[in-house]
């Protein structure tokens, strides 16, 4: 057996996240002996320790090795024509869910009797007002029984004229006939807003009436969360003469802006504008010109199906399925059904494209949460379901340390704080304690099914994994960078349609103990991961 000492040199510590050891280790050749395989020279030696102590076992390759050189994370494949069509299918599937704008809008008639507010002024009085014939004086006398309208920040409650200038009246202030869920409105823009989750029931919790008088404004800013099953707002333009105050409303570097000084005149008849939008979408109220803009705004909760229809009877319409859901579906559908398409099957990702409000600190439940999705995320599940896919919710955990090229899925989250055993690596726990898979960062090429098991001379692939000792369950590897890596083959390719995002996040900061304490802390984000099945027919 050839047998050399080496010293770990102090670059492969890993900005001191990840102590290795100081002590020397011993190379031995693959396999434990000299074999050359008909080379002049091994094809690679390996660091090799068991996972109980403190060395890491590292691979490193000979200048002159014949292995068959590991694919890189992101690295330029030597037939891009394959992984380009592969790329411009996801690509459709991508653009058939994110281009809706998050949020409905329209017009709604009004009864002459839901046009009529009562509220009370600061002397301690009471006014009737009538909207249809509302003068711009009694509409100075509204603004006048206002108070400052305030803003969240940071759970409280801020006063600031130059972000915010407007009036509010609280719900104790005011009453009108009016209410959403009676005259029908909720119906009327539920089907679109959840986006075909046509019978989730929801409930609209009136929230304040506020009063933008000329050069009142509000910059741009998000809904506070009311409640985990709070999920978006909803905004009512009372039929007043006004200029300006136009609603304008930014996602990702989309932006769409709404005249309601037109809108609530659209036919020259005094009507209601509304505008429903989820709380993670950024708008802002542009400065009123002239006259007076007043407002209602409503919360928007999922409701508990029972607590809504008790004691009155809700009318459900059904709306019609949505041009998004209809174009995922068909682009889903046509990619199922094309043989090219992951030939060998594998996992499509879809990273959450809404914010979700959630206990700090507390576990989240997985199944309690797809109960709560709202626009795209909602329409993935759902399509998922017609089409009879394996989808669920996982945590995607990733690491700022060295394993960057690598993620986990876990089908639950972590605690705050944990140790993991001493010398050990965070995802080599997650995989092993915590039954956690470890996928790639960046999905390997996608190559067809025979080209997968065969190199280009049509021989079977030499598996690099052949050359571990089995003796022992778990090796751990260094790369060439120093980073972290699975055993051989271990990680599995997840394509993913759309981003992982930070929305819905747990952080967890963990520590090992050993020569060095080591601690570091662990990302996790809620993901959704669909599995593709191919029978073995096709894959031939």
């Amino acid at each position: 057996m050839l047998v050399r000492s080496l010293s770990i040199a102090p670059a492969w510590r890993k900005s001191g996240l990840y102590a290795l050891p100081t002590a020397k280790s011993y190379l031995t050749c693959a396999g434990g002996s000299a074999r050359t395989s008909g080379h002049s020279s091994p094809r690679s030696y390996h660091v090799k320790a068991h996972r109980s102590s403190c060395f890491r076992a590292v691979r490193l390759f000979s200048s002159n090795t014949t292995s068959f050189p590991v694919q890189q994370p992101g690295a330029p494949t030597t037939d891009r024509s394959e992984a380009d069509v592969f790329a411009e299918k996801l690509q459709r599937l991508r653009d058939a869910i994110i281009n809706k704008p998050p949020i409905c809008s329209g017009q709604f008639a009004l009864a002459p009797e839901e046009l009529v507010m009562y509220y009370s002024t600061k002397d301690g009085g009471a006014r009737r007002l009538d909207f249809a014939t509302a003068t711009e004086a009694e509409l100075k006398s509204l603004a006048d029984a206002c108070d400052l309208a305030t803003f969240g920040v940071n759970q409280n409650d801020v006063f600031d004229e130059t972000y915010r200038k407007a009036g509010k009246l609280d719900t104790s202030k005011f009453a009108l006939k009016f209410d959403p869920a009676t005259s029908g409105l909720l119906d009327a823009f539920r089907g679109d807003l959840l986006e075909d989750d046509k019978d989730k029931p929801i409930r609209a919790e009136l929230y304040k009436l506020n009063v933008y008088g000329p050069g009142s404004f509000f910059k741009i800013h998000k809904d506070t969360p009311r409640g985990t099953d709070m999920f978006g707002s909803l905004v009512l333009v009372l039929p007043t003469s006004h200029t300006g105050g136009s609603l304008k409303f930014s996602l990702r570097g989309s932006s769409w802006t709404f005249p309601t000084a037109n809108m609530v005149y659209a036919d020259g008849q005094p009507r209601l504008a509304y505008l429903a939008y989820f709380s993670d979408v950024e708008h802002e109220v542009m400065p009123v010109e002239s006259g007076y803009r007043v407002t209602l705004t409503y919360n928007l909760y999922y409701a508990d199906r029972s607590a809504e229809s008790a004691g009155k009877d809700v009318p459900t319409v059904r709306r019609e399925l949505s041009h998004n859901r209809d174009t995922f579906r068909d682009v889903f559908k046509t990619l199922l059904a094309d043989p090219t398409f992951m030939p060998k099957g594998g996992l499509i990702g879809f990273g959450l494209r809404h914010q979700y409000p959630f206990m700090l600190n507390e576990p989240l439940n997985l199944q309690a949460f797809a109960k709560r999705l709202k626009g795209s995320d909602a329409v993935v599940v759902d399509v998922c379901k017609e089409l009879g896919l394996n989808a669920s919710f996982k945590f995607v955990y990733r690491s700022d340390g060295s394993e960057e090229n690598y993620r986990v899925l876990m089908d639950h989250s972590l605690k705050p704080w944990m140790e993991i055993e001493p010398c050990g690596y965070i995802f080599s726990e997650l995989r092993d304690a915590h039954e956690g898979v470890v996928i790639h960062r960046h999905p390997q090429p996608v190559t067809s099914a025979e080209e997968n098991d065969q190199d280009k001379n049509g021989d079977e692939k030499h598996d690099e994994s052949d050359d571990f000792d089995e003796d022992e369950e778990y090796w751990e590897e260094w790369d060439e960078n120093g980073n972290w890596r699975p055993t051989a083959n271990e990680a599995e390719n997840v394509h993913w349609v759309t981003d992982v995002t930070p929305y819905t996040e747990t952080t967890t900061d963990w520590m090992a103990h050993g020569n060095e304490p080591i601690m570091g802390t662990v990302y996790g984000d809620v993901a959704l991961l669909v599995k593709i099945e191919r029978d073995k027919s096709e894959q031939k």
